[in-house]
């Protein structure tokens, strides 16, 4: 019978620890990564499986951009109606013809989109009013030409019986790419910005440019007004190593460049950066087993004082209390020595003094 229980509540103990849900890293959306109008990731194109959007979209760019340059696009959503969670899946998209239409597949490169990383297709929470504004950093082609974006959003509806998303795309947007002038500086194509720096490093990130004699770069805390100046030092050739403020947790710090040569000066677009956060090195699995492992600790322990309780006789135990106590009484009887001559009183033989006789005391109080 007791092996039983103790099979019983193994099992019970198994089943609770490996039937909890796992936590979903983006629920309610598909997270950023790169993705093609048609699908999104979830295949939302399907005209079957969308209805239109009510936002409206629209794309702010400069009207032309010289080759193989950085520049900013800022995508902005309003009055779109949304689930409960308000997150809309925004795209930076080179055509929608369903297919290898990703700003990669123009010439394009993503330098850093709103969220820090380098996808285009991220997602943002709207503001109650209905309103959401995305920005892409980007290098232009490095071939002159006319070229042209898109956005395209993605959301969820509330009610929504059918469980649809709604797709809405924007109008075509032309941008014409010029020749870039002899000299004109500029930010490397080798450059990266780093998502991230180490949080053991001294906070510095290094700047690569092209035809450029300095630059100065500005720097605040993200929702901030008010600018700083970093301090640079100069390395090598177009090669310059910047002085940033580590920051704490989810804070970023927001620097802008500006690269000279000579007197001709090019302000570049604001960008972001953390620094990261310490590394936690584990996995599910490996909780799951370690609480596991605890519960059968915890349940062994538990069983062992059990059989130890059970198996264990206490007669001898409580029949020495009892001796001791006994004896503890007759000593206290042999101390008190009671005298005729002296009623209501006893002689301590060990304190070698008189004490009151409790006992008669409260015996007569009683009469």
């Amino acid at each position: 019978m007791m092996k039983n229980k103790v099979i019983i509540t193994t099992v019970i103990i198994t089943t609770l620890l490996f039937s909890s849900t796992p936590i979903v890293a983006n629920p309610g959306g598909n997270g950023d990564n790169d993705r093609d109008f048609t699908c999104g990731g979830s295949c939302h194109g399907d005209p079957s499986l969308s209805v239109d959007s009510d936002g409206i979209i629209s794309i702010e760019i400069k009207e032309f951009v010289y080759a193989g340059t950085t520049t900013e696009i800022v995508v902005k959503i309003d009055e779109v109606t949304t689930s409960n969670e308000r997150i809309v899946g925004i795209f930076l998209l080179g055509s929608i013809n369903g297919n290898n239409d990703q700003p990669a597949d123009y010439g394009w490169e993503i330098i850093q989109d709103e969220n820090g990383g380098t996808s285009n297709y991220i997602e943002k929470r709207a503001s109650i009013n209905g309103s959401v504004h995305a920005s892409w950093i980007i290098r232009s082609p490095t071939n002159p030409g006319t070229y042209n974006l898109f956005a395209s959003i993605q959301h969820g509806i509330d009610p929504n019986p059918k469980g649809l998303a709604a797709l809405g795309v924007s109008e075509k947007h032309e941008i014409e790419i010029l020749p870039i002038p002899e000299n004109y500086p500029s930010l490397s194509e080798d450059w990266i910005i780093p998502e991230y720096r180490e949080i053991d490093g001294d906070g510095t990130i290094t700047i690569l440019t092209e035809n450029t004699d300095n630059i100065e770069v500005n720097w605040k805390l993200s929702g901030e007004l008010n600018s700083n100046i970093a301090e640079i030092q100069e390395i090598g050739i177009g090669e310059w190593r910047v002085f940033l403020p580590k920051t704490i947790g989810d804070s970023k710090i927001e620097f802008q460049i500006t690269i000279f040569n000579g007197n001709f000066s090019v302000e570049q677009p604001w960008m972001e950066i953390g620094t990261e956060n310490e590394r936690f090195e584990g996995s599910s699995i490996g909780a799951r087993l370690q609480a596991l492992s605890y519960a059968i600790i915890i349940f062994g322990f538990v069983l062992s004082m059990q059989s130890w309780l059970v198996s264990t006789d206490f007669s001898d135990y409580f029949s020495k209390v009892r001796s001791k106590s006994h004896e503890s009484e007759n000593n206290d009887s042999q101390r008190m020595i009671f005298h005729e001559k002296y009623p209501g009183w006893l002689w301590d033989s060990v304190e070698e003094k008189w004490v009151p006789d409790i006992v008669e005391s409260e015996i007569r109080s009683e009469d």
